[in-house]
């Protein structure tokens, strides 16, 4: 299955159709108000960020830049998440990876060399470049990166990932700073929400972004392959 090539913004419903399928309760709500999900603040350049005493300073986002919407999750949350993601990027564990990874371009053009998948493991998804949006809509094209779907192409995506930080002399892990929100911003059709985290390789080769959702990850990136990277 291939998606169409639309701007990055308008492929904001995809994402939040899914984060619905994952809020569905299993008996209805005792009331309307029940029924509408709640999101954290979403902070924006005109917000000072809550102090954040309860985790590594590493951890700890940059002042949000113009036009990005930042929502913030607890330290505790945070702390263990990265906790996690530390652990299964130093061994390859597939078992953080949601049951679909947005696969967005500057990751799938690290992976799409050693990753051999059909499109019914891992459908085509493109996106614009903001950088050449208006020859785009008239002529197709785009980024292209891949939705992740089946366990076979997750088992074959997270030792892929571990390899090439491996590779590349290991990895910190850390917040997005704010160049790195401005830079990622205009490729990503949702708000940055936490836990999101980049795995900076020793080399310099690689800063992988991971966005959660629901404990897993849901979106991957490289901001080291975005046309904008260098």
């Amino acid at each position: 299955m291939r998606l169409p090539v639309v701007p990055a913004s308008l492929a904001a419903a995809a994402c939040l159709a899914f984060a619905a399928c994952n809020t569905i309760e299993s008996s209805p709500p005792s009331s309307p108000a029940a029924a509408k999900p709640v999101r954290s603040k979403a902070y924006t350049a005109a917000d000072t960020l809550p102090v954040m005493p309860f985790r590594p300073p590493a951890l700890v986002p940059g002042a949000i830049p113009a036009r990005v919407r930042y929502h913030v999750a607890d330290d505790a949350t945070v702390t263990a998440a990265a906790a996690r993601l530390q652990a299964a990027l130093a061994s390859g564990d597939p078992a953080i990876y949601g049951p679909m990874v947005m696969v967005h371009p500057g990751a799938w053009i690290y992976v799409r060399n050693d990753v051999d998948l059909e499109l019914a493991d891992a459908a085509q998804l493109d996106i614009l470049d903001p950088n050449r949006m208006a020859q785009q809509i008239q002529s197709g094209g785009g980024l292209v990166g891949r939705i992740f779907r089946t366990p076979h192409a997750i088992s074959l995506l997270a030792p892929e990932i571990a390899k090439l930080l491996r590779e590349d002399g290991g990895f910190r892990l850390r917040a997005l700073q704010s160049a790195e929100m401005a830079q990622w911003w205009p490729y990503i059709p949702f708000d940055i929400e936490e836990p999101t985290f980049v795995a900076e390789s020793a080399g310099g080769h690689h800063r992988f972004v991971f966005q959660f959702s629901h404990d897993k990850i849901l979106i991957l990136d490289d901001l080291t392959g975005l046309p904008n990277a260098h």
